[in-house]
């Protein structure tokens, strides 16, 4: 059973173990329940961009300029539009990325392809994801981000496990094998992280705890970084720029505080629900506490920065030829959803990002930009298909389900407690050691 659906069942277990020490003032929302199923354009769009993205796989398995980050990158996007795993589109992808990546010293490449290979669910990639998510750890500045580089190490005999990847594979597009970054195997003296890498690099490592890495510490000095930089560019909102010595917040990097402060969140969580104390025999563990992250002044803040700025992007009036900020928009869908939000502050933004992104779509079926067609073409995929690479954030920061977060900075009120049996699981799964969760996860199938 792969590490990706055995986490895809904590969070639904641990969304029915939902919290009920919040303070509530409202009914609950069933906005959630009630979200409708994409429009007939939105799935027409879907469908071309799928379609554009196999035309541009290179014979190699691989898209554009950027390696194993880019091909992972289009991996990801392509998975979360449903194509299957047994796709040779995907199987070609996938042999290019386990050997690149291994071999590949850029932060960008190294924590998409733990994305990647995570999402296609592969037991046999278990070892090669550990050992990237540790390297990856490794390369964490002193100062708790990081940049570019991400030193290789040594390859070890995982190497002679994966074979290189052939030059006969699906695809009309011709080329060679793209470029490794070999660029940035050393960081130099005094390196500065940036948000941009470091955003990548924490929904990484999130992902990477599922594979045996104990990645609480490096999370936690990300989170104490975004807490310390965090900018405050009028009353009432909080933003961050992409380096520690810039002095205004922009929009994509601000969605990157927003994720660090996520995942501070639900360590928090974790710990305590890992440290409550047992309670009677034959009695479930009783649940402690948790403090609520929509109720954190900072995450509040943050939400209205970058909430102001989505609505500013998406409400543009589209031009010929115009690139939008789809790195933004996928930004702002990824931390929206790992927080549970259908809307911010009155704001569907999925409805709204929608209406920006159609009309930018090329006659080719893709979108251009900053970062060239490939990935901006993955970034507005992604936002479409209203992905969710960190399924189990949701149930740790919203187990609720509340839908909305509005201008008071509250959110509709939690639902009833839940059954023993659902919780008595969560606490089991969580305890037990990794060789007996399977079973848990059949019994709580049956």
């Amino acid at each position: 059973m792969s590490a990706r659906i055995i986490a895809i069942t904590i969070a639904f277990a641990a969304a029915i173990d939902v919290d009920a020490q919040s303070p509530t003032e409202a009914p609950k929302s069933t906005a959630a329940q009630a979200r409708a199923a994409p429009s007939a354009e939105v799935i027409k769009a879907i469908d071309k961009g799928v379609f554009a993205l196999r035309q541009a796989q290179y014979a190699e398995g691989c898209w554009g300029e950027y390696g194993a980050g880019s091909t992972a990158l289009a991996m990801i996007a392509l998975l979360e539009a449903n194509v299957p795993t047994t796709d040779p589109a995907i199987i070609q992808a996938a042999r290019f990325v386990r050997y690149e990546s291994l071999r590949n010293s850029h932060t960008y490449s190294i924590a998409c392809s733990i994305i990647a290979l995570d999402r296609l669910g592969d037991v046999n990639d278990w070892q090669l994801i550990n050992v990237l998510t540790k390297r990856l750890l490794n390369a964490q500045l002193t100062d708790g981000g990081w940049t570019y580089a991400c030193k290789r190490g040594e390859l070890g005999e995982l190497e002679k496990t994966i074979p290189q990847p052939g030059s006969s594979g699906p695809g009309s597009a011709s080329g060679p094998v793209a470029r490794r970054d070999q660029a940035y195997s050393e960081n130099p003296p005094g390196a500065t992280s940036d948000n941009s890498n470091t955003q990548f690099a924490i929904l990484a490592l999130w992902i990477g705890h599922r594979y045996d890495v104990d990645v609480d510490d490096g999370l936690r000095r990300a989170a104490t970084r975004f807490r310390r930089t965090a900018l405050i560019p009028a009353p009432g909102h909080v933003g961050w720029a992409y380096t520690t010595q810039d002095n205004q917040p922009t929009s994509g990097p601000s969605c990157c505080g927003l994720l660090g402060l996520a995942l501070q969140h639900a360590i928090s969580v974790q710990r305590r629900l890992k440290s409550a104390p047992d309670g009677k025999p034959g009695e479930v563990k009783p649940i402690p506490p948790r403090t609520d992250p929509l109720k954190d002044p900072m995450v509040q803040d943050a939400f209205r920065y970058v909430n102001a700025q989505f609505i500013a992007e998406s409400r543009k009036k589209p031009e010929p030829n115009e690139h939008g900020n789809f790195y933004f928009l996928w930004s702002f869908e990824r931390v929206a959803v790992a927080y549970g939000l259908d809307k911010t502050f009155g704001t569907d933004w999925y409805q709204l990002g929608v209406r920006r992104i159609l009309p930018l779509q090329g006659a080719n079926g893709m979108w251009t930009g900053y970062y060239g067609y490939e990935p901006e073409t993955c970034f507005c995929l992604l936002f479409l298909c209203r992905s969710n690479l960190t399924p189990e954030l949701v149930s740790l920061l919203n187990p609720d389900k509340s839908a909305e977060l509005r201008t008071d900075g509250t959110a509709p009120a939690p639902s009833p407690p839940p059954e023993p049996t659902a919780q008595q699981l969560i606490r089991e799964f969580i305890d037990a050691p990794l060789e007996k969760r399977e079973k848990l996860v059949g019994d709580f199938r049956d």
